[in-house]
């Protein structure tokens, strides 16, 4: 019976707290208590916790379903397409970057410098994966070694005449 007496003091704590406090401070007996709560509309029944439940899920997956509904309306973002340079193809841009790489460096230098990157990349096993990777390994080392070795003496680079 201690259970029985346990569990019904529980319910009127869970679904009528007032009346449990009520009980705790020896205002009303527990069986005084179970009759007003007979009497009251019970909001936190199980069944009205487990309807808001359903009324939260509908409501969360209403609002998914339309924003999936609103991504299907807007045009999807274009993949860039991309480029390899060098000898062994270890140097990929953005297919939209080579006129500014091109513009960049004259000819002649820009050959060598990938030539020389994409030659280093292979020993190495990397792999340079955007135009921002390659002008960032250009201005670290090989624009510079290119630079101090081709300096212009009116000679030439390659058998070619330097820019």
């Amino acid at each position: 019976d201690k259970r029985s007496l346990s569990g019904r003091k529980g319910n009127l704590k869970k679904y009528n707290p007032d009346l449990y406090q009520q009980l705790i401070d020896n205002e009303v007996t527990l069986e005084e208590a179970e009759e007003i709560a007979k009497g009251r509309k019970c909001e936190n029944s199980d069944t009205n916790i487990s309807q808001n439940s359903q009324i939260i899920a509908n409501t969360r997956y209403n609002k998914k379903k339309n924003n999936d509904s609103k991504n299907e309306n807007k045009p999807k973002a274009e993949i860039p397409k991309f480029i390899f340079l060098g000898e062994f193809q270890n140097i990929k841009i953005e297919s939209d970057k080579e006129t500014e790489l091109k513009n960049r460096y004259p000819h002649i230098k820009l050959e060598a410098m990938i030539k020389k990157i994409d030659s280093w990349l292979q020993t190495k096993n990397k792999k340079c994966n955007s135009y921002k990777d390659l002008i960032a390994y250009f201005n670290n080392w090989v624009e510079e070694d290119f630079d101090s070795k081709n300096k212009p003496s009116g000679g030439s680079f390659f058998g070619l005449p330097v820019n």
